[in-house]
């Protein structure tokens, strides 16, 4: 008899009779991640999207601990997940007067005329950057994944699985950022006020993404001030890693007007 990863049902065969889940669930692994099977589950838009949502909501570090452990069917694939939700951010923010990218952008130009070499701007460049913003950080989720694999070994997770989370993490705050100031954006309000609420926004997508390594660890042994401190560094580094990552994408595309 085989205990499905999934929905822990008991059977005989290759295929959950309940949920459908294969019997051969493997780990995640860099190699495994390029094969078929896996990448055919991307996109695959029946494997449990609003679960996913709400359990980033609230639970998002038992979430990413759940999908490793094999709950596949029950939750969205990782990268389908972080981009149909970038996809909803983009749309909203193309519909909006204010969004992040117009917070961002002029922040970045403000700064960048205080240097008295400056001798042009391109905003198109800058906002096509900001537009792709997340999905630029996926190219930085190895970089991320370093540190929490280094320090969090009492998970016993691969360096696959540790980009797994940070991928989760980026879907966890494209989906507070979605809820908190997105659809502000929407809303006939001046640009001042705007940005102060989006100010306010960044703290509560920080504290989830702490929230998130803080239950993650809890899968280790550690005494809970250890597992504090590491899920503050573990998160704080997955967030500077990807928004360096960013950062330096900008001066890469402006660097030609300078």
């Amino acid at each position: 008899m085989i205990n499905c990863l999934n929905c822990a049902t008991q059977y005989e065969g290759n295929y959950c009779p309940e949920c459908g889940q294969a019997a051969a669930t493997n780990r995640i692994t860099v190699k495994r991640s390029f094969q078929p099977e896996f990448l055919s589950g991307v996109f695959n838009f029946n494997r449990g999207f609003l679960a996913a949502c709400i359990s980033l909501l609230y639970r998002p570090g038992h979430l990413a601990m759940d999908y490793l452990c094999g709950q596949r069917k029950r939750y969205f694939n990782f990268i389908g997940l972080l981009l149909v939700l970038l996809a909803v951010e983009a749309l909203i923010w193309s519909l909006s007067a204010n969004s992040p990218v117009t917070f961002i952008s002029h922040a970045f130009e403000s700064s960048l005329r205080q240097n008295p070499g400056f001798t042009g701007f391109d905003g198109s460049k800058v906002e096509t950057v900001l537009y792709n913003q997340r999905l630029l950080y996926l190219f930085g989720v190895p970089m991320a994944a370093i540190l929490p694999w280094l320090l969090a070994r009492q998970l016993k997770l691969n360096f696959a699985e540790h980009m797994v989370v940070a991928t989760f993490m980026l879907a966890l705050s494209t989906l507070y950022a979605i809820l908190l100031i997105d659809w502000v954006g929407l809303l006939p309000l001046a640009f001042e006020h705007y940005v102060m609420l989006y100010s306010f926004s960044v703290l509560p997508v920080l504290l989830m993404n702490l929230l998130m390594y803080w239950q993650l660890l809890g899968y280790g042994s550690y005494n809970p001030l250890v597992r504090a401190i590491l899920a503050c560094v573990c998160a704080i580094w997955v967030n500077i890693t990807v928004t360096l990552f960013m950062g330096l994408t900008l001066w890469l595309v402006i660097r030609p007007t300078a």
